[in-house]
């Protein structure tokens, strides 16, 4: 019984508060001697430091400033794409008109700046039509190359485009700006 009476005192199943402080100082958590203060070292508490704060701010700052360039470029990066996507439609779209006047397919022959060194960003219809005119193109093909060069001129920053066809075979290369630099894409096929 007496076993049984100790093996309950140290689960603390006793409410004598004397013997629980003796079991809590024989693990160590209870102050040994009565009227303990403890003492406070300011040097070794535990917190943070001005400088520590700075540091995680420095440090946070520049990967805020890295994850804005990233953004940058992602954004550049999709309006490239954009501008090349809009590229290839419109070689698409010259190609359809192609296609679907054979009979006059080695009529859409234009160079890049046709006619005359046309400038598509400042050019008007009535003035690009009057070019196309006096350079010799006439009816369905007239009209599908004055929609296709202000479409250029409209989709693509300092956009512009040229036609050649070789025995059945089609060329076609449009031009465009990206910032300071000029891009193109060539697609061949035969239609």
């Amino acid at each position: 019984m007496k076993e049984a009476l100790g093996f309950s005192r140290h689960l603390g199943f006793v409410n004598d508060f004397a013997t629980q402080r003796e079991f809590l100082m024989t693990l160590e958590i209870y102050p040994k001697k009565t009227g303990q203060v403890a003492e406070c070292d300011l040097r070794s508490s535990s917190g943070f430091t001005l400088m520590e704060v700075l540091l995680v701010l420095v440090i946070l700052s520049i990967g805020l400033l890295g994850l804005a360039a990233l953004q940058n470029m992602a954004l550049k990066d999709n309006h490239n794409a954009l501008l090349r996507s809009r590229a290839v439609q419109q070689a698409e779209d010259i190609l359809d008109r192609m296609r679907a006047n054979r009979a006059n397919m080695a009529d859409y022959e234009i160079g890049m700046g046709d006619p005359d060194d046309w400038d598509p960003q400042s050019a008007v219809r009535a003035t690009l039509a009057t070019k196309l005119t006096a350079a010799g193109y006439t009816g369905m093909v007239h009209t599908d190359l004055l929609e296709w060069k202000i479409g250029l001129a409209w989709s693509l920053p300092g956009g512009d485009g040229f036609v050649e066809e070789d025995d059945g075979q089609v060329t076609v290369e449009i031009q465009w700006q990206e910032g300071d630099q000029t891009v193109s894409i060539t697609v061949v096929t035969r239609p």
